[in-house]
């Protein structure tokens, strides 16, 4: 994952490119995939951990902002996201082949 070695980079050397690609990075990570969400959040808490550390605030901050705009560009997705885990409920329920039964008999009309 580019990420991670993205964030490394604006950690190590803080700047408008370095922010730009790491935000472009963790933006286009989780609009490809939205369970990358989990690990973009890890590599931006990483690096302000790192940050943290050497009392390097404003570079937090940006490795923070980052995060954020990732997190962002996936708001328009939240209801898809929450719908499909009720959805999901459904598949878990099983196949079953008396219940099946019945539904087709019941919509043909008891033939």
């Amino acid at each position: 994952m580019l990420v991670p070695g993205l964030v490394w980079n604006l950690v190590r050397a803080p700047g408008r490119s370095s922010f730009l690609a790491a935000s472009l990075a963790a933006i286009l990570s989780v609009q490809t995939l939205y369970q990358n969400a989990f690990l973009v959040l890890a590599a931006c808490l990483a690096g302000v951990a790192v940050c943290a550390g050497h009392r390097q605030w404003k570079t937090a901050a940006l490795v923070l902002g980052a995060g954020f705009l990732a997190a962002v560009s996936l708001v328009p997705y939240v209801p898809l996201i929450l719908h499909a885990r009720d959805v999901n409920a459904l598949f878990k329920m099983g196949f079953q082949p008396d219940r099946v039964w019945a539904t087709l008999a019941f919509a043909l009309g008891r033939i």
